[in-house]
């Protein structure tokens, strides 16, 4: 099996702007799962009220 080299390991470094675009997308798209189940969930309990009672 061929080693796959990647070069020297001190030379890459972590931008901090890519770090924190990468933080805000994921709250964002946290953000929007939490604002769906919300949705979900106020809509499915409305259907239960006006069906079932």
């Amino acid at each position: 099996m061929d080693d796959i080299n990647y070069g020297d390991a001190e030379k890459y470094v972590n931008d901090d702007s890519i770090e924190m675009a990468w933080a805000m997308k994921v709250s964002l798209i946290n953000y929007m799962h939490l604002n769906m189940t919300y949705i979900y969930t106020y809509i499915h309990v409305l259907f239960i009220y006006l069906f079932i009672y």
